[in-house]
């Protein structure tokens, strides 16, 4: 019967994915409606109270609500539907077909994150039609404009219709995925998170016939200072999750080796020899070393107009990130050295970063920890920092502690976050099987309910 059980979870969780990809949901420009819509009626049919709310036409959000007794604060299910654009040429399957192919459903949004809306969705209906006495009311929003403007989304959100979505915790994207880390399954909850400035860097300088250079031009300037922002990297820092993740870390794994190296991360001056030693995937020290400073990636330029003309000025684009705890005018101060005078600095949007205090004995994370050593004995929960920003500061006002809770298995293909963005997107069948199961018995789990396979039956 249990296998019965997951397969019908299953097939529910990849339909669900493979529908939410064929829709479109670029942006830029947007356009969440079908997404939206086909949520809404889905869950409308199961019985659950829907609607579709919009600041702007087609920036369209979906909420809806599963009654608890009110013997505790809700839990809200939070994902977004919008992803970024794909260039179909360089993917295997087109990227809005929603595929299913070697054992992984491909698209644009499979792993961010349109899995995390397919496996909530799932979840919520399979609660609701087995009747599952719940103390926490269940909500679940998923949202229109995460990767460009949040204005359309979860901000109209938490101003306009704050009864939506206002909870006790949220769970998010951003965590759940296990890492394999000298030899065991750390699976993440992520409670921090970076979030970041819009920068430019622009270098100005004489512009004339490109046919009598000048010993410097607008162009050398601005290279040299992108350069030295690679080869620089910010100030090593450490926040209190990123400590708690790399203790626990050290506390788990056997060989006293990796041990050492884990606890040395915590070390500017052993940072660099501890990366040597863990045996960890390349992406995964990558991210490591990013969760211990403040970032300033360069990842657009532009200089001139026409091949034989010096132009007058070059700009950069940069991704800054900042850890939690650091203002704008830190950040620049920690920028503006490394890439020099030479380069002015001009900052846009900045978003504060966050890191809540979830400690061990906290209710969601043994819920979390519960629901892994459930369906993964072996697995080990630890505390995260996300290196990349969510949604979750712009509910934070309302007081709900949105953390990054999506599990996934160890994948055959890599890390899976590492295909977000990516061409050829994609997440395994078995991943959204397991999300599914993980996340229901982290909600009954919560809500003081038995495991899921005590009460689903195939449907």
């Amino acid at each position: 019967m249990e296998v019965l059980m997951e397969q019908a979870l299953r097939a529910e969780a990849v339909n669900h994915l493979r529908t939410l990809i064929r829709c479109d949901t670029s942006n830029p420009p947007g356009g969440e409606r079908p997404a939206a819509e086909y949520i809404a009626e889905h869950l409308t049919r199961e019985g659950i109270e829907a609607q579709v709310l919009e600041k702007s036409p087609r920036r369209s959000n979906v909420v809806a609500r599963l009654p608890g007794t009110g013997e505790a604060a809700p839990l809200l299910l939070l994902s977004h539907l919008d992803v970024v654009p794909a260039r179909s040429e360089e993917w295997s399957h087109h990227p809005f077909s929603g595929d299913l192919a070697d054992g992984y459903v491909w698209g644009r949004g499979a792993v961010d994150m349109k899995n995390t809306t397919a496996i909530q969705m799932t979840a919520m209906s399979t609660l609701a039609r087995q009747r599952v006495p719940l103390k926490r009311d269940l909500l679940l929003a998923a949202t229109a404009g995460e990767e460009a403007d949040p204005e359309v989304g979860v901000i109209f959100l938490a101003d306009a219709h704050p009864e939506w979505v206002t909870a006790e915790y949220a769970l998010n994207e951003s965590g759940g995925e296990a890492l394999l880390v000298g030899g065991k399954r750390f699976y993440t909850l992520q409670i921090a998170q970076k979030m970041g400035m819009h920068l430019n860097m622009v270098a100005l300088g004489p512009d004339g016939h490109s046919s009598i250079p000048y010993e410097r031009s607008a162009i050398s300037t601005l290279a040299e200072a992108v350069t030295r922002l690679k080869e620089q990297p910010l100030p090593h820092r450490v926040t209190n999750t990123t400590r708690r993740f790399f203790q626990e870390m050290a506390a788990a794994v056997e060989d006293e080796r990796q041990a050492g190296a884990l606890l040395d991360m915590l070390d500017p001056a052993r940072q660099a020899g501890a990366l040597d030693i863990l045996d960890a995937a390349p992406f995964v020290k990558r991210m490591f070393w990013s969760m211990m400073r403040n970032i300033a990636e360069p990842t657009i330029l532009r200089a001139g107009y026409k091949r034989n003309v010096i132009p007058a000025s070059a700009e950069a684009e940069i991704s800054a990130r900042n850890l939690p705890g650091v203002g704008p005018s830190e950040l620049l101060g920690e920028i503006q050295p490394v890439v020099g005078d030479d380069v002015q600095l001009h900052p846009g949007r900045f978003y504060d970063a966050l890191e809540f205090d979830i400690p061990d004995d906290d209710p969601l994370y043994q819920a979390a920890r519960y629901a892994i050593q459930r369906h993964d004995p072996e697995g080990i929960l630890v505390p995260y920092l996300s290196c990349g920003g969510t949604d979750a500061p712009f509910l934070a006002p309302l007081g709900v502690k949105t953390l990054g809770f999506t599990p996934m298995q160890p994948d055959p293909a890599g890390l899976v976050l590492q295909l977000a963005h990516s061409s050829n997107e994609r997440i395994s069948v078995d991943n959204l099987s397991f999300g599914t199961q993980v996340l229901l018995d982290t909600i009954l789990h919560l809500n003081g309910a038995s495991p899921y396979d005590s009460r689903i039956r195939a449907q």
